[in-house]
């Protein structure tokens, strides 16, 4: 409650002018905030998702490449 007429005190003694601009700064706070709350959340990432899918990895695959023989 004190918040509110803490604000309300310093809106009053704004001019015009600044109390136009405060206004609008409100307004563009509060389609950030409509924006954010419309936006899907990502998905934490979960770990071990693929544990059980059926991959390969072949038994040189940390061997030398023949393209690159020339810069080792």
């Amino acid at each position: 409650m004190e918040m509110a007429m803490s604000f309300e005190r310093k809106w009053r003694m704004l001019s015009p002018d600044n109390q136009k601009q405060a206004s609008d700064f409100m307004d563009f706070l509060l389609s950030r905030q409509e924006q954010a709350a419309a936006e899907p959340r990502r998905s934490r990432i979960r770990f071990g998702i693929w544990k059980d899918e059926p991959f390969y990895i072949a038994d040189d695959f940390d061997a030398p490449l023949d393209d690159f023989e020339e810069y080792m």
